[in-house]
């Protein structure tokens, strides 16, 4: 199987397998306000898909159940022989839709407290971080993992 079919949620995010929930917020709140595109206007397609890579990573990461999953999946494909750099659908799994990934995000309670936390340091700074921002950017590429 191909490696470049895979990707490595933790590796998106900076992070070890071991990464805690608090170090996965962090690591993604840092690489979204990084590759937000309104803070990289001379790269914007660049950003444009650098956000939406650290979203997918953070979608997954910070649902235990998909996490769990993930984890499950990568650990059977590292004792196949396969490359354990990362996971997508090459391996059957796909995490759904980005509507689906927004969704499960902002029914989360907590995911939705940190994304309202996000959107006020965004705003603050002058860049948008809401419903209309996620709805354009993701619009043109509505299936994750593709």
């Amino acid at each position: 199987m191909n490696a470049s079919h895979f990707k490595d949620y933790y590796a998106i995010l900076g992070l070890d397998t071991s990464a805690s929930d608090e170090e996965i917020k962090r690591a993604y709140r840092k690489l979204a306000f990084a590759y937000h595109p309104d803070r990289n206007p001379e790269n914007r397609r660049f950003a444009e898909d650098k956000f939406k890579e650290v979203t997918e990573a953070y979608g997954v990461l910070a649902n235990p159940s998909k996490r769990r999953e993930y984890d499950r999946l990568r650990t059977a494909s590292s004792e196949s022989g396969r490359s354990a750099s990362g996971f997508g659908r090459a391996q059957g799994r796909s995490w759904g839709s980005y509507e689906d990934l927004f969704r499960d995000l902002f029914n989360n309670p907590e995911m939705s407290r940190i994304f309202r936390e996000m959107q006020n340091e965004f705003s603050r700074r002058g860049m948008r971080f809401d419903d209309r921002f996620f709805d354009n950017l993701f619009d043109n590429n509505r299936q994750l993992l593709s």
